[in-house]
């Protein structure tokens, strides 16, 4: 996959683009088909169309920000949670059972969906956890069956900071980490200096000594300061997420289309098998074939309403 690219630039609706008008999108008929270019669609689609006699198309209801420097300065990120132009701004129905509060579920609404509005902290669960998948008869989804993929999505940006300090655990080489992957990983290349005494003041209260090596090997207990999901490939550290990584390399690729601010409000069925979407852009409602699969990756919120909506799960 080439991912590992960078383009300075992009124009929605140039032939020579994967980033393309309605009347570009809707005239041609997919193979696959995915609704939602967020952080799992846009890797799907990238995966997906390595085989140049496959043709894909993304429909994004958020619009196309990665030139926005809101979204690819990292130290802007409180500038996007709760804010219309780049969250959903989803909200909770009253909680009873916590004085009928209302929980904000900010989502992203852009190309590259919550991985362009999120606080950028690059973290890995327990190891327990994913062999807990696996137990439950989900054949490869333990720590060890997924740990390839992790590295191939990875890149560890080396040369920012002394690796051996105990409150960023993690080995100057590790078997862990990814090398040439799309999305980059680093740590900061400032910190306070009470950020190492709140660490040692935290060993010193738990009265356990730290046991961390790697802090993403699956075993991550203890104190420490974390990755973030930055790309410091270039003298400027800017935001890593999926449609820098995923698409943005991928641009050039002509049986790859994207369509931004469509909002999908069904997938068509003929018996049992899914044939398409409807869509709505602009007021504008269309119609798009998919020959082979559509791929629901609008998120935890909007897939389900989406299955709804296509008469699946009443």
């Amino acid at each position: 996959m080439a991912t590992n690219g960078r383009t300075n630039g992009h124009t929605n609706g140039n032939s020579g683009s994967a980033l393309c008008s309605v009347n570009e999108f809707t005239a041609q008929e997919f193979d696959y088909v995915i609704v939602g270019g967020g952080t799992a669609g846009l890797c799907v689609a990238a995966r997906l169309s390595e085989n140049p006699d496959v043709k894909v198309g993304v429909v994004e209801a958020g619009a196309d920000r990665m030139d926005d420097p809101q979204v690819y300065t990292p130290s802007l990120y409180p500038t996007l949670i709760g804010r219309e132009k780049y969250d959903w701004c989803f909200q909770s129905e009253p909680v009873p059972t916590a004085a009928n509060k209302k929980y904000s579920m900010p989502r992203g609404k852009l190309l590259g969906g919550s991985s362009g509005i999120n606080y950028l902290m690059y973290v890995r669960g327990s190891k327990a956890d994913y062999d807990g998948w696996e137990s439950l008869g989900n054949e490869g989804w333990g720590f060890e069956g997924l740990a390839p993929y992790f590295k191939k999505h990875q890149t560890l940006d080396s040369g920012v900071r002394d690796p051996e300090e105990k409150f960023m655990p993690i080995p100057a080489k590790s078997k862990h980490h990814g090398e040439d992957g799309p999305i980059h990983t680093s740590f900061n290349d400032f910190y306070h200096p009470y950020e190492k005494d709140f660490c040692t003041a935290a060993y010193e209260v738990s009265e356990k000594p730290s046991t961390l090596v790697d802090a993403w090997s699956g075993d991550h207990m203890g104190f420490y300061s974390s990755l973030a999901a930055v790309d410091r490939s270039s003298d400027k550290g800017r935001r890593s997420y999926s449609a820098t990584g995923y698409l943005r390399p991928n641009l050039g690729r002509p049986n790859l289309k994207v369509l931004t601010e469509a909002l999908v409000t069904k997938v068509n069925l003929q018996g049992n098998t899914a044939t398409g979407i409807d869509l709505v852009h602009k007021g504008e409602k269309y119609t798009v074939k998919a020959s082979k699969e559509v791929i629901l990756s609008g998120g935890v919120i909007n897939s389900p309403q989406i299955l709804e909506l296509s008469g699946i799960g009443k």
